[in-house]
């Protein structure tokens, strides 16, 4: 990387992690307000009228379709308006250690933060949760909610058009700062970056072959969107209370138009190019027992 190019990648980096430590710290303030709360308000620690409906994915595997088209139930609630409870709790969303299953939060301040969140009506109600770096503490979070409802559903999504998503959506200063920051000053090729995101893929292909483990629903973006009767029905069987999902609703994705579900991977690898996707590969390449064992090849 050029000498100015990191030069502006740094002055980036500064100007991203001193406004993280603004919001950060008025969350925190908000959390311990929650806490307090809790203390008088016992629906801030536990509600037995809600279901918690937590979807361990990548991003860019088709989350904010499935919740455009939960949005059309009545008893469906988010807890923000991207559904990503991540961001209402700094210690699972700072930059460079979201996606880290180590990181530590606190489970208590999750629970009544997200809770606080949660109106009185409708009553009784759903809430979706799809924060993509939860998938890696997954069992946690789920954890941190019992002995409330709440179901597991997996969405995985074919490797070569979820990276090529990515590519086209994330800078690389970005990902790096967000999602790797190891990787910092290592990534000197448009090759070298889009290995890296192989990479990605592949980890986080392990936290799905797990999360899948205590899932009460696997489905594939692929299998989705070719039959989304299927998954609606799967969801009502899960939680009856769903009764007015629709599988025909029209949802809107990110800079697409309304539209019914439908399978866009093919769109998405047109835009990359042979070499690119052989250098994507060579990154999957040492997650390939993952990768297939989520039904997918490199």
């Amino acid at each position: 990387m050029a000498v100015a190019d990191q030069a502006q990648s740094d002055k980036s980096d500064l100007k991203h992690h001193l406004r993280w430590f603004a919001q950060s710290s008025a969350l925190n303030a908000y959390g311990m307000l929650a806490r307090a709360g809790a203390a008088v308000n016992s629906r801030w620690e536990q509600r037995d009228d809600v279901s918690w409906l937590l979807m361990a994915t990548m991003p860019n595997s088709g989350s904010t379709a499935i919740a455009k088209l939960l949005n059309h139930s009545q008893h469906v609630v988010e807890l923000t308006k991207s559904g990503e409870g991540q961001w209402l709790v700094p210690a699972i969303s700072t930059p460079g250690t979201r996606w880290d299953p180590e990181a530590p939060f606190n489970e208590g301040q999750l629970r009544r933060v997200w809770l606080s969140r949660v109106p009185a009506h409708p009553s009784p109600s759903v809430i979706f949760e799809k924060s993509p770096p939860n998938l890696c503490r997954i069992g946690k979070i789920a954890d941190a909610l019992a002995p409330m409802d709440r179901k597991i559903i997996c969405l995985t999504r074919d490797p070569l058009a979820t990276c090529a998503s990515w590519f086209r959506r994330y800078a690389l200063a970005a990902v790096i700062r967000s999602w790797c920051p190891e990787y910092r000053g290592t990534i000197q090729t448009e090759a070298d970056h889009l290995r890296l995101l192989g990479k990605i893929y592949g980890v986080r292909a392990g936290y799905l072959v797990k999360a899948r483990e205590i899932a009460a629903l696997t489905m594939s973006y692929e299998e989705l969107t070719e039959n989304p009767q299927k998954f609606v029905d799967a969801l009502q069987e899960l939680l009856p209370i769903l009764t007015d999902l629709r599988a025909d609703a029209k949802v809107t994705v990110k800079d697409y138009e309304p539209m019914a579900l439908q399978n866009l991977n093919e769109r998405q690898t047109s835009r990359i190019t042979a070499e690119q996707a052989d250098a994507i590969r060579e990154g999957l390449a040492d997650y390939r027992a993952d990768i297939e064992a989520l039904g997918y090849s490199i």
